[in-house]
Order: C-alpha cells, then structure tokens, then sequence
C-alpha cells in the first residue's frame, strides 16, 4: 500500500503509539463547532432535504465465506424505499428527525473487484475497525474507489450537493455511503483531517477534502458486513456510519485490551448509535444527540408537573430535567417514552419480549465532544462512552442492579421505568462511581440535582407514558443554551425555544412524523406549564412538601 506522505506527523505518531486503541471518528465532536461544521466542511447537513450517494463494493476474494455477494435487490429496497414502515433508510431518518431531515439515496451498480483492491492488498482484503492504524489503509481504499465512481462509472458529483445551511448547494457533497462485502468494517472517515493538509483539486493528491466536479467531499461512511437477522447485513452498519457523518454521537463502548473495568457493557442501551445489535429493530437514536440536531422538541420540567409522553417514535417531545453549569461543565437528565410504534423502535426486554416504557438519562458535557475539530484524534483515543461509570450518557437502570454496566442482562431485568416506578431524589448519597453503585439522581460530583419521577402509568396500546415530574424551578428554559462558551447552543439556522432548538418554521412545537402526521408536544395542563412560564408560586407550593416528604422519607 502506498504511504500518506501528507499524513500528519502528530496523528501518525498517535497511530503508531496507540495501535491498540479503539477507532471513534465521532462528527458530534465537529457538530459543536457549530460555524465551521453546518457550512457542510465538517459534517453533512442534518435538516433539509438532503441527496446522498450510495457505493456499494464486491470484493471477490478468498475466503468466500467472509466476502459473500452483496444482495443488492435488498440494498436498493433499504436505501430507496420512501414510505415504508419497515426499517428503511428514508423513512427512519424522516421518522427520528421527526421529518425535519429528509435523505434521497442513489444506489449506484457495484464496483466489483477480482481479488484484494490495491489498497488493502497488504491488510487481508479488510479495513480493520479496531484501531488506528486502519485509518491510513481506510484513506487509501477510500479514495481509490472514489476514483473508480467518477472516472470510469462517470458519477457527476454535483448531483450529491443539494443540501447546506440554507437549503441549498454549499459547494459539499450530502453524504457518501460506501457498502463494501468485508468484514469488520464500520467506520466514518473525515477525509479533512485524514488526508492532509493542501489544497487545488484533490481528487488525485493528498490535502484536505477530495474534490470531483468542483465538489468537495469531506466525510465518508464505510459499512462491512455484518451478521444480523441470520443473514449477511451491511445497511444497518451503514444507518449507524452515516449517523456519525450528521453529527449523532458514538455511544458504543470500546472495550480496553486489558484490566477492562467492564467486560459486559456494550455501551449507551435505545439507541442506533450505543448497545444496538445492527439488527431489524430500528431503534431510534438517544435523546441528547436528537436534542443538540434539532430533531426533537424539548420541554424543560419546572417545579412540578404531569405529562403525557407519546413514543418518540410517534413524534414524542424529550423532557429536560436540572440543570447544573459550575465550573465549566454542564449536567442534567433527560426523559422520553420509549417502544415500539407501527415497525420502528422495537425495544426488547431482556426476556425477549417487547417492552415500552419511560427511558432516562444522566448526561454529563464535560465528558462531551469539544468544540476544535483537532480533539477528533483525542476522540479516536478515547470515546464518548468509554468510562462507563462516568460517560457522556449513562442510562439510569429502573431495578438499580446496574446490569447494563457491569453484568449481562438476566431474563427479568427490566430496562425501562414502567407501572408504579419512580425516581426519587438522592438526598445525601454519594456521587456515583465505580465504588458506590446505588440509584443516583444526583450530579457527579455529589451536588443533588432535585429531580423526581413518580406516578408512572404506560399504556400498552398506544406506548404512552404518563408521570409527575419535578424539578428545579426554572426561569429561563434557554439560560444554558446561550453564549459561545456553551457547548449546548443551537447551531446557525436554529433558534432555542423553550429548550428546544428549532428552524423558524418549527417554533410552533409542530413537527411532521412518519408519512407526514403531524407530531405534537404533549399537552400539559395550564396551571402547571413549563418552560420560561413555569415560575409560579403555585408551582414552589407543589415542590417545597415533596422535597420535605422525601428528606423524611429517607432519614
């Protein structure tokens, strides 16, 4: 294989020191460099109507067994199904973008190759997805079979930049998918830093983004073959890739290759991007990585309220609960009602079964992604979920056996809040870590974030969750979203409304769910509204008992 002489020297010295290292390209790290990664340099847009490319890739190489063809009536049917309830490409991303995000996908004839690629003749006819140094060979097979699409299959590039800040042409392509019939492959490559610094066109040398047709490509998807369903599977790796070119975090867990403080985890559980099994479940994304795309709407719980939550994947709002911005650093909980709704979001039980239900989360920002596309390769080293007891988004567990972190599931573990569960404040227990593993609702550091949760109530029919939740009161529902040094900020394009970050046409809360239904925000009663409204004096005579009541309760 050839050498990338452009390749930087510090990341190549990383490479070579941590070659054991799990490979993490997570784009949300670029997303909160919100100017440079929306003009479409960074990252591919994530509202809009967008054209993406699909490549796929025969390898005709020996062992037959682990280059099996490509089913490509299957990959046409996944990509360019338009309204479908079953999992397909289109309707997914319409569905978890509550149709803020629309993505065209053209399937192109495969590039076939008898025998290894030039590129990866040197590596097994593979692109290894468990360390660094699969990213030279990566680049290189990246950008021969780029090469291959525009030179001799005569792809115009220009038919891939449709979408860009403003709706429009950017001068960067959508999105690249690569399908390739090799194994242990699934990674998303940012060309930009990967190959070098230059510039002039650069779809033959080194330096930048590659550039066909006066378009810039500065980010690919690249998806392997899985086993998945009992048969060969490459789209669902490709769903999670692409995923990570939008700006949704990698929430899987990098298993270290020794003293692994968690053998079992497998990291962040109902989401496309942390524990999935790249299976026909077509779990939606987790709840902060929709919250920073503006592709939910959130309501910020104040003092004490109760809600009705639609499934998510019905066009379910995110509950927002605390806030803490001491010393830098940002956390709060968020909630949602999770389960199946029509063929999406198929959430199993560890039994086997089919469960809806109430998930929430603890998210920490000061073990998010950072706002300089330079902390990509510290991402690369370390992941977003890779302390399991302290990771950027950590599921609280309703039976309090924290199974998800440190032991396999049993059949009667159950992995969401259902009938009668509650979440009580943690009045004077210990942070948690590795060394107090007990039920917290407090803040890391031991700061109590007063939240509750009480009163659950899940209608099997419909998925809906009904609860009370309390919180903190809140003044200002945008207060943590402002200011260049907050890492939550709405991006360009995006206006914060009542904790949402939304485009002007979607601040009536009004968002448009699968096959176009409209998708409304959970009523809530008028006396107990949240938000910026949420300041009444009835609201601190709802709160003042209960925190009295539970400090009782606990003594």
């Amino acid at each position: 294989m050839k050498s990338l002489k452009a390749f930087s020297v510090s990341f190549s010295l990383l490479a070579t020191v941590f070659a054991a290292s799990a490979a993490r390209a997570d784009f949300l790290d670029l997303w909160v460099n919100k100017s440079a990664s929306e003009s479409g340099a960074l990252k591919a847009p994530a509202l809009g109507h967008s054209r993406i490319l699909v490549i796929p890739v025969q390898v005709n190489a020996a062992p037959s067994d682990l280059h099996p063809p490509l089913n490509m009536p299957r990959l046409r049917q996944f990509f360019t199904e338009d309204d479908s309830l079953t999992f397909g490409f289109r309707s997914y991303l319409r569905a978890a973008s509550l149709g803020r995000f629309e993505a065209e996908a053209d399937v192109m004839e495969p590039i076939v190759f008898d025998g290894c690629p030039t590129s990866l003749a040197q590596t097994g006819c593979s692109i290894g997805a468990s360390d660094v140094s699969a990213l030279p060979t990566g680049i290189e097979f990246v950008r021969e079979i780029f090469r291959i699409a525009h030179d001799e299959r005569h792809v115009n590039f220009l038919r891939y930049d449709v979408n860009g800040l403003d709706g429009g042409p950017d001068g960067y392509a959508d999105g690249v998918i690569l399908i390739v019939n090799t194994p242990k492959v699934g990674l998303a490559f940012p060309i930009f830093l990967l190959n070098g610094a230059g510039s002039g066109d650069l779809a033959g040398g080194h330096g930048g983004a590659f550039m066909f047709d006066g378009v810039k490509i500065p980010t690919v998807a690249v998806a392997g073959i899985r086993a998945a369903n009992n048969m060969p599977s490459a789209e669902y790796v490709a769903t999670h890739e692409f995923g990570k070119l939008l700006g949704l975090a990698d929430l899987s867990y990098a298993h270290p290759a020794g003293n692994d403080p968690a053998p079992k985890y497998a990291g962040l559980h109902f989401s496309v991007m942390g524990d999935w099994g790249y299976d026909n479940s077509a779990v939606l994304p987790d709840a902060e990585s929709r919250r920073v795309l503006g592709w939910t709407n959130t309501h910020v719980v104040s003092g004490s309220e109760t809600i009705r939550l639609k499934p998510i994947a019905a066009g379910g709002q995110v509950l927002k609960l605390g806030m803490m911005r001491t010393g830098g650093h940002l956390e709060y909980f968020l909630a949602e009602a999770r389960g199946a709704h029509s063929q999406l979001d198929k959430l199993m039980n560890a039994d086997g079964l089919p469960t809806a239900g109430l998930a929430v989360y603890h998210v920490d920002w000061s073990r998010g992604p950072k706002p300089n596309a330079g902390t990509f390769v510290e991402r690369v080293l370390h992941c977003l979920a890779c302390d399991p007891f302290r990771p950027f988004i950590q599921n609280l567990e309703p039976d309090g056996r924290f199974t998800f972190i440190t032991g396999g599931l049993t059949s009667d573990d159950q992995l969401l809040f259902r009938e009668g569960a509650a979440v009580l404040p943690s009045f004077g227990a210990p942070a948690f870590d590795s060394t107090h593993l007990e039920f917290n609702t407090n803040y890391y550091d031991g700061t109590e974030s007063g939240i509750s949760i009480s009163n659950v109530h899940v209608d099997d029919v419909t998925g809906d969750v009904t609860a009370t939740f309390g919180a903190p009161l809140v003044l200002d529902a945008c207060s943590d979203m402002r200011g260049a040094n907050s890492p939550i900020a709405c991006g360009p394009g995006l206006t914060c409304e009542a904790g949402s970050c939304l485009r002007p046409t979607d601040l009536s809360g009004i968002g448009t769910g699968l096959n176009g239904q409209l998708a409304r925000t959970a009523a809530i009663p008028s006396s107990q509204s949240g938000g910026c409204a949420s300041t009444s004096a009835s609201s601190l005579a709802l709160l003042a008992p209960l925190a009295l009541f539970l400090r009782r309760r606990r003594s």
